[in-house]
């Protein structure tokens, strides 16, 4: 009887021991796989509308952003972001000096910074507090119509906003955010002084 067959017989025993004795390890993340610990990064668009609380007009416009939430798993979650939006508005004034109408029309570009903390309220909805503070280059124009006088001055001022609203997670990495924000933009022209806004914004954000 040939010793072949119990040779070649042995040596595969001997090589799949060591495999069977070997621990099960579970698959790691593929590289550049976000994980529930990392700090996911969402992009986002919005709709907002400003109601002055003064003599200035009421404006709308867009805001983008870009956000970095903490852990996607945990009922407290920390929200930093860059925006940079574009605001413009115009009505019809009465002119102190003179008496006469005149239209008046600002338009803004502010940029900021900001801070979010998301409550997690119930499966999917979030209670969204924060703030944020930047700058605001913009310009502003009044002008006569009747007199041919016209009034134009750019402005480069702080800006800040406080606010609070409602999130819902709508998919896997969709996010759709309904809220309220007081802002105050510090500008000092002739005729255009500071003014507060009450502003209303309706966006989403999303992985890319």
């Amino acid at each position: 009887m040939s010793k072949t067959p119990l040779y070649t017989f042995g040596t595969a025993v001997a090589l799949a021991l060591p495999g069977l004795a070997a621990p099960y390890v579970l698959p790691s993340p593929q590289t550049g796989a976000l994980t529930p610990y990392d700090w996911h990064p969402m992009y986002g668009i919005e709709s907002i509308y400003g109601v002055s609380t003064n003599d200035m007009p009421n404006t709308w416009g867009v805001r983008g952003s870009f956000n970095l939430y903490s852990n996607a798993e945990n009922r407290w979650r920390h929200q930093f972001s860059l925006q940079g939006a574009y605001l413009e508005g115009s009505d019809d004034v009465v002119l102190h000096h003179s008496r006469r109408h005149a239209n008046q029309k600002i338009w803004s570009v502010p940029m900021t910074a900001g801070y979010d903390l998301n409550f997690g309220l119930v499966d999917k909805l979030f209670l969204d507090i924060g703030g944020k503070a930047g700058y605001a280059l913009g310009q502003y124009r009044l002008k006569d119509n009747h007199a041919r006088w016209r009034y134009e001055d750019s402005f480069g001022a702080f800006t800040f906003s406080v606010g609070a609203g409602l999130k819902v997670q709508a998919g896997e990495s969709i996010m759709v955010k309904l809220g309220y924000e007081y802002a105050r933009t510090y500008i000092h022209t002739e005729y255009a002084r500071s003014f507060s806004q009450h502003v209303i914004s309706l966006g989403v954000s999303s992985v890319f």
